[in-house]
């Protein structure tokens, strides 16, 4: 297994809520517990106890145990998979079937050594809640070391680290395989010879297994530092222990698991209509040369929407707007929510008679590939209509020409000047009214009118100036008898924006085309090097097609205000720590931070991309530019402390850890990583001191998992 190549692909949400001990969680009498769990009917017994001990959450465990009927236990346990069922209107529940599947292959293939059952193992509990291992190592030929097992992960659950390993060993070849904690147990616990200290030992894991090894017997994070010297460990890799052991109970795992409750509570009411919904998103380019995603939702019918008449004749509406990004891997990157409450008057309404409702927005994506899921709901009636679009936002060229895609519309308008760069499908002082291409339907006698973007590379302003770029638009039916038809243009380079992008629009009248398919093909040629760009439209030809022109409203406000607060900044630094480039995160997230110092949430995510990438003296400066406060993830204040620490700075170092104390509640880390410090600065009673303290805290946290 080969770890030392792996980028950083961090999603910086899993450093979030990394505290050990959970206080904040509910609490529940064990002894009332297990009574109400003996009254239990065996079959329900098992799937409290056995099928879903692991993925439960206390509240629902406690929930649970409340119930007085069968029926409603039944009725539980069918909401309780289909909370976490990632595709609600679907027959099946793709999250139960591989559930069952690894608790199955957990019973068959772990537990053989001690006789238990397989998901009671440490390695079963590992397989239930992360499934398979991207790659797994086998270590069982060496007198000088025991058995062990090595799994290693990547971006399985937004509360865990993007990559990680989790070791497993056991003392002799008749034991089961255990859980190895880098603190807890230490280099001694992975050796067959006795007495040796931490550093002794691994010098032997070093030797007689692999540097690798050796490195994992410190840390579980390839990203972590780590002392060789001194065989020393910092907290990190329990505290992602900790997460994994009660991984239902994370903060974040009840935030994502609420998230979708209130989705699946929401949609129990509500009518689902599979094609109602309509999107078009687009990847553009703003003023200041950054991409972002215009999108844009159509209903089907006028009747789709809905208006309420208030006593003053007025008509109101309410709607909310949701759009969850994620990976291409379907790892969630944020959420983007909206709530708008609007009148008409008695003239407004009947100008809107017989036209289709829609939204339009943006989203603050960087170049990479996105899968994104829309949910627009009429709160007036409590009908959800939702559809999902992968959607890649290409790189900026370097040496070439790019045509994006290419975008239907019906109309334009003036764009206010504060407002270009806020307005979806505005550039310059023109604004854009888009359908989408499965309206993108024509009569004969109308215009099919078009606009795209050409980006480039900045230079391109400076390549061959003067010289035009060629276009030919190419439009006809494919394999149909006619013969396709074509019109020249050129655009001058000098139309081009300082960042090199242009925005062209063009109308094309429809004669007397036969119904039917066609496409549109843009050819775009630059002079200067021969090279050809490409960029299709689909469309339709018929008799009777009304281009529709909808009605509704934009984001700009809610843009306008996420741009002031350093919110998109914020977000687009999530999609950059998504793909690893943490070097393109950090200044995203030092903007975001500049526009708000008192958000957490961005200290949070510029300090991991900081300290993922190692640049410890940046991350040392936040921590005497910052104040650390009781909303201070606990994962930020260590790395703070440790980037202090690393550049000979112990002192603060200590200075921010004790500070955090007096704002927070007890923490086994940070008391323990305190211990560590004290005894670097020769205070051993203070550090023995601390160490106790840290150990009795994790103990005790341990113990209730």
């Amino acid at each position: 297994m080969k770890m030392k190549n792996l980028q950083s692909n961090h999603v910086s949400r899993w450093r979030k809520h990394a505290t050990i001990l959970l206080f904040t969680l509910l609490s529940f009498s064990p002894a009332l517990s297990a009574q109400k769990k003996e009254n239990l009917a065996k079959n329900y017994r098992d799937w409290l106890e056995r099928d879903v001990v692991y993925i439960i959450t206390r509240t629902e465990h406690d929930a649970f145990l409340r119930l007085s009927s069968n029926e409603e236990r039944d009725r539980f346990i069918d909401n309780f998979w289909e909370i976490r069922n990632p595709t609600p209107e679907a027959p099946t529940n793709p999250f139960k079937e591989e559930h069952y599947k690894r608790l199955a292959y957990a019973n068959n293939y772990f537990g053989k050594a001690s006789g238990d059952l397989g998901w009671r193992t440490d390695m079963g509990r590992t397989y239930i809640v992360l499934g398979p291992p991207q790659q797994k190592s086998t270590y069982h030929d060496s007198q000088s070391l025991r058995p062990m097992e090595v799994w290693f992960y990547q971006n399985v659950n937004p509360a865990l680290p993007p990559y990680f390993s989790v070791l497993f060993y056991r003392k002799d070849n008749f034991s089961e395989y255990k859980l190895y904690s880098p603190y807890f147990d230490g280099p001694q616990e992975l050796i067959t010879t006795r007495g040796q200290t931490r550093q002794q030992a691994w010098v032997t894991i070093d030797k007689d297994g692999n540097r690798e090894l050796a490195r994992l017997s410190l840390s579980l994070l390839p990203d972590e530092p780590v002392d060789t010297v001194n065989a020393t460990t910092s907290m990190e890799s329990d505290v992602m222990l900790a997460h994994l052991r009660d991984l239902a109970n994370n903060p974040l795992s009840v935030e994502q698991l609420n998230l979708q409750r209130m989705r699946n509570s929401v949609s129990s009411v509500m009518i689902m209509r599979s094609g109602t919904l309509g999107v078009l998103a687009v990847p553009v380019r703003d003023s200041s040369g950054q991409s972002r995603v215009d999108y844009a939702l159509h209903l089907s019918k006028p009747e789709d929407f809905s208006l309420a008449e208030s006593s003053t004749n007025h008509f109101n509406f309410k709607i909310g707007i949701q759009i969850a990004v994620f990976t291409k891997d379907n790892n969630r990157i944020f959420v983007q929510e909206r709530e708008y409450t609007r009148s008409l008057s008695e003239d407004q309404k009947r100008r809107i008679q017989n036209r289709i409702f829609g939204f339009e927005g943006s989203l603050p994506l960087p170049p990479g590939s996105y899968h994104l899921e829309f949910t627009l709901t009429d709160l007036l009636k409590k009908v959800s209509y939702r559809e999902k679009q992968d959607v890649v936002v290409p790189d900026i060229p370097k040496d070439a020409l790019l045509v994006t895609s290419i975008v239907p519309f019906v109309a334009v308008k003036k764009a206010e000047a504060e407002g270009r760069d806020v307005v979806p499908f505005a550039f310059g002082d023109i604004k854009f009214i888009p359908i989408l291409k499965r309206e993108a339907a024509y009569s004969s006698g109308n215009q099919l009118r078009f606009f795209y973007q050409i980006w480039g590379p900045k230079r391109i302003l400076a390549d061959a100036p003067g010289q035009k770029l060629k276009l030919k638009y190419t439009y006809g039916r494919p394999g149909g008898r006619m013969e396709a038809e074509f019109l020249e243009d050129a655009v001058d380079r000098a139309q081009f924006d300082p960042n090199g992008s242009l925005v062209n629009g063009k109308e094309l009248p429809v004669g007397g085309w036969a119904p039917g398919n066609y496409k549109l093909i843009l050819t775009l040629t630059d002079p200067a090097t021969n090279q050809d760009t490409y960029s299709t439209m689909d469309f339709r030809v018929g008799s009777g097609f009304v281009t529709p022109d909808p009605w509704g409203i934009d984001d700009r406000e809610e843009t306008a205000k996420e741009v002031r607060n350093g919110e998109r900044d914020y977000q687009r630094g999530l999609c950059y720590l998504a793909a690893g480039d943490n070097d393109s995160a950090s200044p995203a997230l030092h903007t975001a931070l500049d526009k708000n110092p008192g958000s957490q949430r961005a200290l949070t995510a510029l300090v991991d991309a900081d300290f993922l990438r190692k640049a410890y003296p940046e991350v040392a400066k936040y921590a005497t530019s910052v104040s650390v406060t009781d909303r201070t993830e606990e994962r930020t204040i260590l790395q703070l402390a440790q980037s202090l620490d690393l550049t000979g700075d112990t002192k603060n170092a200590i200075s921010v850890l004790e500070g955090s104390l007096k704002s927070r509640k007890p923490s086994g880390p940070i008391y323990l990583t305190l211990a560590g410090y004290y005894t670097k600065q020769g205070l051993s009673d203070k550090a023995s001191q601390y160490e106790k303290k840290g150990r009795e805290l994790m103990l005790t946290h341990e113990s209730q998992n």
